[in-house]
């Protein structure tokens, strides 16, 4: 039983992966050498660094979200002005205003944190009666529909309680909410930033992207501009090939475990 769901996981995992080769030896060993003698690497991801856990890209022919359904990404305003963007803030270690042109500079996650317990005592209360009561495994509060916790650490709340939370806004603007001080789908790059971590790499490192949109591929097209040796590993072509360094057409997990040394656990 366990081994035929193993098998179908499997498959099902594999199907978002577009047909593919093996890297030549040769190319493994120049991306090994490239990146041995940098010591500052910038390194820029797509979605089809995801698309081996299950996560479909976009473009792929064939397995791409675009290509298998109808569906599009949520639109970035309906996103971005959901409350529920604020269940990603504790993967970021900053948090900032999501009002564009806003001054308030960026605070810490554990800033934040504490905001977010001050406006909702009673969350932090349930966390505490959790930890109290934990070894005697009687948790049973009703707001909560089980007595444990889920893997990322979240606790399971009534429906009445989630929309009870209150959540933070900007002090600066009034009104606008935090979101985790990175890029999400559809939000705008940080160019100068971007430009400045380019031109102090030596190297740049292009992991599962097409570079279709130009968001991505201007900050290719401006490493080769700048001579910084550019390697691109992705199934299929990219825009970025005739000016790559090195181009690698092969999965990003078989290129990274050769790259990555083993260790003895």
């Amino acid at each position: 039983m366990q081994q035929g769901a193993c098998l179908r996981s499997r498959r099902l995992l594999s199907s978002y992966v577009p047909a593919h080769g093996k890297p030549r030896t040769l190319e493994l060993q120049l991306l090994q050498e490239l990146l041995a003698k940098s010591k500052k690497v910038v390194v820029l991801t797509g979605a089809g660094i995801s698309t081996e856990s299950g996560i479909p890209d976009y473009r792929s022919e064939g397995v791409g979200l675009y290509a298998r359904a109808n569906h599009r990404p949520i639109q970035h305003m309906d996103f971005m002005t959901s409350a529920a963007v604020i269940e990603l803030h504790g993967s970021s270690e900053e948090v900032r205003c999501m009002q564009p042109g806003c001054a308030a500079p960026p605070i810490d996650r554990d800033t934040f944190q504490s905001i977010l317990s001050k406006l909702n005592p009673i969350y932090q209360d349930l966390v505490f009666q959790y930890i109290n009561t934990q070894h005697e495994n009687k948790f049973n509060n009703d707001h909560t529909n089980e007595d444990r916790m889920r893997p990322d650490a979240d606790m399971f709340l009534s429906p009445e309680l989630e929309q009870a939370f209150d959540v933070a806004v900007c002090p600066y603007c009034g009104h606008a909410m935090y979101k985790p001080n990175i890029v999400f789908f559809g939000d705008s790059v940080p160019t100068p930033k971007i430009y400045d971590a380019v031109k102090q790499s030596d190297a740049m490192l292009i992991l599962g992207s097409s570079l279709h949109v130009f968001s991505g591929y201007r900050f290719a097209r401006r490493a080769a501009e700048w001579k910084v040796p550019l390697a691109i590993v992705n199934i299929g072509p990219t825009r970025a090939d005739p000016i790559a360094t090195l181009k690698l057409d092969a999965k990003c997990s078989t290129v990274l475990t050769h790259l990555i040394p083993p260790t003895n656990m």
